[in-house]
């Protein structure tokens, strides 16, 4: 049914979501966040840490990625007032 297909699609996109299903990339993010830090900062600061052809890139996250986390109720329930 489509009430079925529905909750199914919203589980499905709930953990694709990186920063949701990546506990140790969501706390990294908010760490820094908590230090003063821009999420274009962070994008980068990852991307040179975990960046390289070697690396599994699951640490690796772009600067709207860490806006929309910002943004979203995930975020906001986890981070308390530090946005």
């Amino acid at each position: 049914t489509v009430l079925w297909l529905t909750r199914k699609l919203k589980r499905w996109r709930y953990c694709q979501r990186k920063l949701v299903c990546l506990p140790q990339l969501r706390r990294a993010i908010i760490e820094r966040l908590e230090h003063g830090w821009s999420p274009e900062q962070i994008a980068g600061r990852l991307k040179l840490e975990h960046g390289g052809p070697d690396e599994q890139n699951h640490m690796r996250v772009c600067h709207e990625t860490i806006y929309r986390y910002i943004h979203s109720r995930d975020g906001r329930a986890s981070s308390g007032s530090i946005f």
